[in-house]
């Protein structure tokens, strides 16, 4: 199971925001005080204090993957008509919220419901059909709500067997006194050597991002748990406390802060006027990118515009020639990607569960793992497996794998930041980690370069932006003699 695909807020007790812990307040699509939303969770182990559902315990707001706090209410700038591109802008009366535009009407492919434009097979308020939201540990996976992948519906509630206390290996279980924890689905009297005791569930505080280098330390806003630190995943950067990726936000484009302005979008770290492919020769086409709100992205591989723009590929899915597809090795069961060789709850095929004392080996339920490791019921090979690499509940994060019992890079690819990254072509770590480039200009076999967009118009290696530039307006050379140069055009 992957931590980051499971990253919910902790509850005090089941069934909304206002018994969530550190979640000051929930938002919702519709602008202002919408449904509440308790966000994702990774079990329904709570804290000791939550123990009492009267308690309310202070803390920051913590938000979905697809939201930000804005005035300390979570909202998705995608959608919501009260915080629509960005916080505190409003739609106007007879608007709607389109991939972060107000706009007349919503974006082919959207659906209208209330004033925001959602896609309904991913959209967990809205899951399937308008006003139909998922409970507060479901996810929305091709339009139906269910649990994420690691995690059983127990009651209503999406749990993790295997580190939960009151559901330990199976829905109901509770851990108690002298075998109080619950380590790898099994009640224990305390964890492994590997594993840190956080309210009685044994956690790897190196991946998990409810407990990220120390327990109740969470990640928030896309940050993933990268070797116990909270940090963005490769190709992204923070920017007002959210991951992005500045090459196509049109919000923080080349730079965080960095807005483009209106008719721009941002294509490949720069603000642009008019289209996302301004030769015009693969526009629309596999390789093109197009624009989505104002981001320019390739609808072939972009998991949050897969096929169209906005639509989001459940989590754990991959978006592969504009499809969402599970990852090579695993099946698509009921919405979720699972290995049907050791998942104990879809065991040789999605239908099958393996009973209470069983496992799952080679696809089959049995009652020994043999030669391999039972890690919470599930017979793994720890020297390559990637959600127990080493040892049960060790996972490996920010993009490595799993080789001889240890987490680690494929070249070309080194560990920056906590995260794999392809030194080769990110802009914010060519050549070697840490090692960025200039805004405009891209990283291309290890070297900075000015793209056709911002080019090199002075031989002196800075990047020139010609939207903007006076001495170089709309093309090298082309200076505005006592004027300005806006939107690539000199003005007076």
């Amino acid at each position: 199971m992957s931590s980051h695909l499971l990253r919910m807020a902790t509850i005090i007790a089941i069934g909304g925001c206002a018994g969530a812990v550190a979640l000051s307040a929930c938002g919702g699509d519709d602008g202002g005080g919408a449904a509440p939303d308790a966000g994702r969770e990774t079990s329904t182990a709570t804290p000791d204090a939550a123990m009492q559902p009267d308690v309310e315990v202070a803390g920051p707001t913590l938000c979905s993957n697809d939201e930000i706090t804005c005035s300390g209410v979570c909202a998705n700038l995608d959608t919501d008509p009260a915080n629509c591109g960005e916080c505190g802008t409003k739609c106007a009366a007879g608007q709607v919220c389109s991939l972060g535009t107000c706009a007349a009407t919503c974006a082919p492919g959207l659906t209208q419901c209330g004033a925001s434009c959602v896609d309904p097979g991913s959209d967990e308020r809205h899951c399937g059909a308008c006003d139909k939201a998922c409970g507060a540990t479901e996810q929305c996976s091709f339009g139906l709500c269910g649990c994420p992948a690691g995690m059983t519906n127990c009651n209503g509630t999406c749990a993790d067997l295997s580190l939960d206390p009151k559901n330990c290996g199976a829905c109901g279980t509770t851990c108690t006194s002298t075998l109080g924890v619950c380590s790898q689905g099994a009640c224990a009297a305390g964890c492994s050597d590997d594993l840190t005791n956080c309210n009685s569930s044994c956690v790897d505080p190196k991946s998990n991002e409810n407990h990220c280098g120390g327990c109740g330390i969470q990640c928030e806003n896309n940050q993933e748990c990268l070797g116990g630190t909270c940090g963005c995943p490769a190709g992204q950067e923070l920017c007002n406390g959210s991951c992005t990726s500045i090459l196509a936000d049109r919000l923080n484009c080349g730079a965080c802060g960095v807005k483009c302005a209106n008719g721009e979008v941002c294509l490949d770290g720069a603000c642009t006027a008019g289209s996302c492919n301004p030769s015009g020769n693969d526009a629309g086409n596999s390789s093109g990118k197009v624009d989505c709100g104002g981001e320019c992205v390739r609808l072939t591989t972009d998991a949050n515009n897969c096929g169209g723009c906005g639509k989001k590929c459940p989590e754990g899915f991959l978006c592969d020639e504009a499809a969402c597809k599970c990852p090579e090795g695993q099946t698509n069961c009921n919405g979720t990607c699972v290995d049907l060789t050791s998942d104990p709850q879809f065991c040789g095929a999605c239908a099958t569960r393996c009973n209470a004392g069983q496992v799952c080996n080679a696809g089959e339920c049995t009652t020994s793992c043999g030669s391999l490791s039972n890690c919470s019921s599930a017979c793994v090979d720890t020297q390559e497996n990637d959600l127990n690499c080493g040892g049960c509940g060790l996972e490996c994060t920010g993009g490595s794998t799993c080789t001889t019992g240890a987490c680690s890079c494929t070249l070309p690819a080194k560990l920056c930041g906590g995260a794999c990254t392809n030194v080769t072509r990110d802009r914010e770590n060519c050549g070697d980690c840490d090692k960025p480039c200039q805004a405009g200009a891209m990283c291309e076999d290890s070297q900075c370069k000015c793209t056709d967009q911002r080019p090199d118009c002075d031989n002196n290696g800075v990047c020139v932006d010609l939207t903007k530039d006076d001495k170089h307006c709309g093309t090298c050379g082309n200076a505005c003699d006592g004027g300005t140069c806006r939107g690539g055009k000199c003005m007076p």
